[in-house]
């Protein structure tokens, strides 16, 4: 008799065990995957989100925070009015599809978009820590569309960073993020601020790339490092 109710006692101390991991695995960031039908997210903080392919999610008026976010080949994730806070990377791989309308996105990573992405009113703020420590990179297979009055900038407007320090006074403000393209741009009524770029070899602005394909009409693009809006990097397809 003893022995079982030692026995029921450890199997009720397993379930309880079994029931806390389950609500704790969020917490230390094991990989989410998002499947049709969308799971609440409303509070959910230091998620790894997968996205896998067939998937078709959609969130909307929410906040939340989380760490990297990976759209998968096929995968597609829809978000309309939602507050992120990214501590990680975003990637959308070849054939994934990420729709953000209305959203604010504060990212403390890079944006890979080797899919396509959508931007329909959408406020990226790229948060480095130091100057050129993040990038968005639309490689060969991607498309980038941002619409809309979008913005995309930087957190950090105000930190100096010296330019040449041969030069007295050669400064610019800002911990600037680094925005290359190889593949698909296109960028209608919206605003590009505070990209990278350098004195010794390295143009400031949107880099386009001998790939490149964009499009690009009225939109604001200021305040970027080296002054320059847009550059090129041999032959480019700029319309």
């Amino acid at each position: 008799m003893r022995f079982m109710s030692k026995f029921k006692l450890i199997v009720r101390i397993l379930i309880v065990l079994s029931l806390l991991l389950a609500n704790f695995i969020p917490i230390f960031g094991v990989p989410f995957a998002a499947e049709s039908g969308a799971p609440d997210i409303s509070g959910v903080t230091n998620v790894i989100w997968y996205v896998n392919s067939t998937d078709d999610v959609s969130y909307n008026n929410d906040e939340f925070w989380t760490k990297d976010i990976q759209i998968n080949s096929s995968g597609k994730m829809t978000w309309d009015n939602i507050a992120a806070y990214i501590d990680g990377n975003i990637t959308v791989q070849s054939g994934g599809i990420f729709n953000i309308a209305n959203s604010l996105l504060n990212l403390s990573g890079n944006f890979s978009v080797d899919g396509t992405v959508n931007f329909d009113n959408v406020t990226l703020i790229m948060n480095c820590s130091y100057d050129n420590e993040h990038w968005l990179n639309v490689a060969n297979t991607g498309t980038f569309n941002v619409l809309n009055t979008s913005d995309i900038s930087a957190y950090d407007k105000t930190t100096p960073i010296d330019l040449d320090k041969t030069i007295p006074g050669n400064e610019s403000w800002g911990l600037h993020y680094n925005f290359t393209v190889h593949g698909n741009l296109t960028i209608n009524n919206s605003f590009i601020s505070y990209v990278y770029g350098n004195t010794i070899g390295y143009p400031g602005g949107i880099h386009l790339y001998e790939t490149a394909l964009a499009r690009i009409t009225n939109s604001t693009i200021f305040e970027n490092q080296i002054s320059s809006a847009i550059s090129f990097q041999f032959l480019t397809q700029f319309f």
